[in-house]
This record gives structure tokens, C-alpha cells and sequence, in this order.
């Protein structure tokens, strides 16, 4: 590497450093977050063997984490043992400590940045330009979740162990830089042999290494040989050889997976819209639709809810793709003669593709930001001129106040987007710490084996069982959920809980407004039920009876609970989430002829 080089590598490390630091750094003091608890707590009691590390990736969803009275046992279980024996050495070096974990966050993330600034160099062939990539994947709001969530480390690992594998089979396939001049250039060029055959070893390695991460590192067999039809079209045929390898390494991953897994499971709604649902090709387009406007529209691509509420508002949510769609055809109109510079879009979408039937999250936005940012850096490119041919047809000074004007809007938008970002996953985290030191705090004799019931409990604090064992230690406890508050984040509406006898109550809203919105639509998702509930419906549970008291098509206003035990039994503990708290213990009467009442 010469001086210069150097040079400009340490000032873009710097620079994309910065921005890490700004737009992610308030991550560090964020703690654990929903999924974050059960992994935590299976990778510490759990060994470092390989079928340990099988078994830390598995989420008990419904049944293991939270009981729900409607909706069978379900979970996921993951094949991800490189990513979680990482995560198993990164908290055992930082003492389990979350804070550690959360450098090693922001430490992937730089890696793949400065990965990012290598690709963007090989497909512009300027280092400015690279830089200008590196620094807009940094500070994408796109990937704050990614980095905030610490069980978001696998797609952390996964890009940058797919893009160190790409970079090393370019150069062992000798794509030319820049792999974006135009095709004339590419095919008149000098011929180029083979390279380095430890650059293909590198490569099968980092493959390796990204399918042991997430499913998605599959994506690398597509961009390989796509990349050598694209830059070699005469030369591809050679490659026979490493694409059987790339092959038989999948083979040899897809077993140990299906053997560990038992089959190849395929999970249900909500995380997953099969291919034989009635509604599959209709999610698939507008999720789609979704990641786009997230990638280059900097739309917030949320968990829960986001893509109902934007598919809730059609004017806004196709109106702005209608406007990307414009964007992309002016893209390849521009780029029409380079044809390697198709590998970016190509990225786009293979990116998505692996996680296309899941539900919608912010985390599936990280690798397929990477062509994303590839294809807005060479716009740049092209306007302002340089390695790219600019646009004849725009003076050079308009073309320059594009960049100034351009370029400080997106260095100070993006960190205010990540930051504002950032803001509303810190409060989520809070609203669940809320619920775990309520609960620790009021409710002192926990034992093992004990029930906790929790009304209107938020979404977001879902997890909780296993953060109140941590901090308890006490083992085995049994959360349900008897409802969930109609709003996202926490209860902020009236709700009157009566107690009818000593094994029943009611809970009563002042609108029908259980299983209603954007929420309802979510939990209706989960039990895989179109139709809303009706009054006078009993559905029965594990040791109590839930009866729909007053419903409509627009919802649930009131349900009553039956218990086989006492409600005042030494092993229930009930917690009512309100606007004033989130885990407020409930205490009942023995047998009574007139109902007692907790208003919120």
C-alpha cells in the first residue's frame, strides 16, 4: 500500500469511525432487548459445544418466553453456530456485561463499513468515492436496529463475512477495477489470468464462516457468478471449478443444518407468509415495496406494525415509490454502457430475496444497503465527474453545487435520523425495563414454579421472564399474557378490572379495542384467525378459562378470566399495566358477593 493510499484509508477509517460513534454510539448503555434475554441466558448456561450453540439460537416465541390463552405452543429455532460462538466469546471476554457486547457491535459494524470502502473502490476506482460509500452505510438510519439490537450481531457477522468473501473472489476472478467503467472499456482490456488460488480458498472460508451466521449468506453464490458474467463474460466458463465448490459448501451446510434442525422446518405466521397463503404475493410486493423505500427513502422499516401503517396510507406509501421507481429507470439509463455496474442493484435484491417471506424489520435492510449505497455513491460519481463520466449536458458548476449542497445535507440528516431512530428504540428498551424492575421490586417473593399474569402488558416487553429470572434468580417461571395493551409502547388508555368472585375477573375498555388496529391485526396474524372474536366465545387455556364478554367486528371491549385456583393463590402474581404504571401488582378479596375495582 503506498503512502497515499494509507493515507486515505486511515482518513476514511477515521471519518467512518465518526459516524459510527455519532449516529450508534448511545447504544452502549442500552442494555438487553427482547430476544437479547433468552440468548443471553442460553449461551451463559449453555457450553461452548456445537450442539450448545444450535440450541442458544432457539426463540421460544410463544410457550417457552409467554404464555397466551390464543395461541398454541410456538417458537423458532435458527442453524447459527459461528454467530452465536462469537456472541458466546464476546460476553464471556466483557464478563457478560451488555455494554461489552455492544462494542462488539459497534466494532462489526466499522469492519463492515470500512469492507464496504474496499468494494466501493473496485467498483469506482476512486478512493474519495469509497469513502463517500463507506460513510453513507455507516450512517444509514436503515441500520440502527442492526446495531442497537444486540441479537442482531448474526446480520452484523453475516455482511461482513459475505462482503470479505466477495472481495477475495474478485481477486482471485481479477474483476477489473473500476468494475463500473464502461463495458467497452472492460471488454478491450488486456487479458487477465487466474488469480491467486488463496484467493479462492479465502473466499470458500469466509462463505463458510457466513452461512454458519444467517441463511442469507447465500447471496454470495448469486453476486459471484453474476459478477463474472458481468465483468468476464468470455472468461465465466473457467469458474465451473469454484462454483462447484461454492456448491458442495452449501450442500454440506444445508445438511448439518437439516440434521440439527430436524428436516427443514419453515415457521409460521407471523414470521412467516408461506408460499401457499392466499395473501403471499400481495405481502411479497408490498414488502418490497417497503425495503425500497427504506433503502432509498430512509422510511423507518419497523417490527411491529410498519408496514400496516404505511400500506394503511396508499398515496404516500406508492406515491414516494412511484417517484423511486423514476429514480432507478434515470439510474439505468445513466449507466446503460457500464455494465458491472448492474452487480449493485443485483445486490439490492438478492439481499431481500432470503428474507422476502419473513416479516418486515429493519435488520433485513443491512445487506442489501450495501448495493444500495453502491448505486447512490456512483450517481454522485457521475454528476460530479471523475472516474464516471459526467453528464455533458450539466455545466460543471451545477454539478458542483450539487455535491456541496448534497453531500453536508446527508452528513448531518442521516445522524439526526439515526439518532431520532435510536430515541425511539431506547424508549421501547425502557418501557420493558420498566415492567422487569417493576416486578423485581413489588414483587419480592417470587419462588420458583410461579405464575405471573400481566394485563395490558406492552409488546415490547415481551421477554420479560427471563430478565426477571436473571435478576430474581428465581427459575421456571410461568408469564402470560392475558392481554396486550392496544398500543405499541404501553397503555395509555382507561381499563376497569373487577373482580367477580374469588376465581374471576373482568377487564373492561371504555372502546372496543383489543385485537383492533394495527396491533389486532399483528396478534390476529399470530393465531392465524381472519375473523375477529365474538361475544359470548370461550376459549379455554392452561388453568383458566377465557370467556369474549362484549366484541364487534371492530374488536374486544371486555373479557373475563376463570381460574382453577384462588386468585389469591400463593403461587399467582397479577400485574396491570396503566398511563401511571407498568407493572402494578393486583390484589384480590377471598370469596366475595360484590365486585372489587382497580381503576386505571
Amino acid at each position: 500500500m503506498s503512502v497515499s493510499n494509507r493515507t486515505a484509508w486511515l482518513i476514511t477509517a477515521a471519518v467512518v469511525a465518526g459516524f459510527i460513534v455519532l449516529c450508534h454510539g448511545l447504544c452502549l448503555d442500552t442494555g438487553l432487548y427482547l430476544d437479547d434475554h433468552t440468548h443471553y441466558a442460553q449461551l451463559r448456561e449453555g457450553g461452548w459445544g456445537y450442539t450448545n450453540v444450535v440450541e442458544a439460537s432457539r426463540l421460544g416465541v410463544i410457550g417457552r418466553v409467554m404464555h397466551t390463552w390464543f395461541k398454541e405452543e410456538t417458537g423458532l429455532h435458527f442453524y447459527r453456530p459461528v454467530s452465536f460462538w462469537l456472541m458466546k466469546l464476546q460476553y464471556t471476554l466483557v464478563g457478560w456485561r451488555p455494554a461489552g457486547a455492544h462494542v462488539f457491535s459497534l466494532l462489526w459494524h466499522f469492519v463492515a463499513s470500512m469492507l464496504v470502502y474496499a468494494l466501493a473502490y473496485r467498483c469506482i476506482g476512486k478512493r474519495p468515492w469509497a469513502g463517500v460509500a463507506a460513510a453513507l452505510f455507516a450512517a444509514h438510519p436503515g441500520q440502527m436496529l442492526t446495531v442497537y439490537w444486540i441479537a442482531c450481531q448474526t446480520e452484523l457477522m453475516v455482511v461482513t463475512f459475505v462482503l470479505a468473501a466477495v472481495l477475495c473472489y474478485a481477486r482471485y476472478s481479477n474483476w477489473p477495477v473500476p468494475m463500473f467503467a464502461e463495458s467497452s472499456r472492460i471488454a478491450n482490456g488486456p487479458g487477465v489470468p487466474g488469480g491467486h488460488i488463496g484467493w479462492l480458498l479465502s473466499a470458500c472460508l469466509f462463505f463458510a464462516l457466513a452461512l454458519g451466521c444467517r441463511e442469507n449468506a447465500v447471496v454470495f453464490v448469486v453476486l459471484a457468478v453474476a459478477g463474472d458474467l458481468l465483468l468476464r463474460p468470455g472468461r465465466w466458463r473457467r469458474r465451473i471449478i469454484p462454483y462447484l465448490i461454492f456448491v458442495v459448501i452449501f450442500v454440506v451446510y444445508f445438511y448439518l443444518r437439516s440434521k440439527a434442525l430436524g428436516g427443514f422446518p419453515l415457521p409460521r405466521r407471523p414470521y412467516m407468509v408461506p408460499p401457499g397463503d392466499p395473501a403471499f404475493f400481495s405481502f411479497v410486493a408490498e414488502k418490497i415495496v417497503y425495503y425500497l423505500l427504506g433503502l432509498f427513502a430512509l422510511f423507518p422499516v419497523l417490527p411491529i406494525g410498519g408496514l400496516i401503517y404505511f400500506g394503511e396510507r396508499p398515496v404516500l406509501f406508492y406515491g414516494v415509490f412511484a417517484a423511486l421507481v423514476l429514480a432507478g429507470v434515470v439510474w439505468l439509463i445513466v449507466f446503460r454502457r457500464h455494465r458491472g455496474s448492474l452487480l449493485a442493484p443485483l445486490w439490492v435484491l438478492a439481499g431481500m430475496a432470503p428474507v422476502i417471506a419473513v416479516f418486515a424489520s429493519g435488520h433485513h435492510l443491512y445487506l442489501p444497503s450495501v448495493g444500495a449505497m453502491l448505486m447512490v455513491t456512483a450517481f454522485w460519481a457521475w454528476v460530479v465527474g471523475g472516474e464516471l463520466r459526467p453528464p455533458p449536458i450539466v455545466r460543471r458548476s451545477i454539478r458542483d453545487v450539487i455535491a456541496w449542497v448534497a453531500m453536508p445535507v446527508h452528513a448531518i440528516g442521516l445522524p439526526l435520523l439515526c439518532l431520532m431512530s435510536g430515541w425511539v428504540y431506547r424508549a421501547s428498551v425502557d418501557i420493558e425495563d420498566l415492567v422487569i424492575q417493576e416486578v423485581v421490586e413489588l414483587t419480592p417473593e417470587l419462588r420458583d414454579g410461579d405464575k405471573l399474569f400481566f394485563i395490558n402488558i406492552s409488546m415490547m416487553a415481551y421477554y420479560a421472564i427471563p430478565a426477571i429470572e436473571q435478576e430474581t434468580g428465581a427459575r421456571d417461571l410461568r408469564g402470560y399474557v392475558l392481554t396486550f395493551s392496544p398500543e405499541l409502547m404501553m397503555m395509555a388508555e382507561p381499563c376497569r378490572v373487577e373482580q367477580i368472585d374469588d376465581r374471576s375477573f373482568s377487564i373492561a375498555l371504555e372502546r372496543d379495542g383489543y385485537f383492533h388496529g394495527a396491533m389486532g391485526q399483528v396478534l390476529r396474524d399470530i393465531m392465524g384467525r381472519d375473523a375477529f372474536f365474538k361475544t359470548g366465545e370461550r376459549i379455554g387455556s392452561d388453568g383458566f378459562e377465557v370467556i369474549i364478554a362484549q366484541a364487534s367486528e371492530h374488536g374486544v371491549r371486555k373479557l373475563i378470566f376463570r381460574f382453577d385456583k384462588p386468585l389469591n393463590s400463593p403461587d399467582y402474581h397479577f400485574y396491570l399495566s396503566s398511563r401511571y404504571r407498568v407493572a402494578y401488582p393486583l390484589t384480590w378479596t377471598g370469596p366475595t358477593t360484590a365486585p372489587a375495582t382497580n381503576r386505571s
